[in-house]
């Protein structure tokens, strides 16, 4: 969404993140940082200004970018390997089949 990462407490939060406001524990999505505070939109639709320090980041959230960060460099990894094949796999397996076929007939 923004590419203006704020860094508070150590932590990196940026515009579109889904954080948890600490003294309730509810979700909330960061809209727009203004100041020392962020707007956020909650569950039920309204929106309220958070100061920076009421709010941690999800540990949900950020279980599902570790598996998204997984998924990538699977992906990565399997792009590569195709690259290094010297048969493609749509071919390699009309191969394999050709063989399996002279083999039982």
């Amino acid at each position: 969404m923004s590419g203006n990462p704020i860094t508070t407490r150590g932590i990196i939060m940026e515009q579109g993140d889904i954080v948890v406001e600490r003294l309730t524990g509810k979700h909330v999505m960061l809209l727009e940082h203004v100041n020392d505070e962020w707007i956020c939109r909650f569950g039920d639709g309204r929106q309220e200004n958070r100061r920076a320090f009421e709010l941690a980041p999800s540990p949900f959230a950020r279980v599902v970018e570790l598996i998204a960060q997984a998924a990538g460099a699977l992906s990565n990894v399997f792009g590569q390997l195709q690259k290094r094949l010297a048969v493609s796999p749509p071919q390699l397996l009309q191969i394999v089949q050709r063989q399996r076929r002279l083999g039982a007939g």
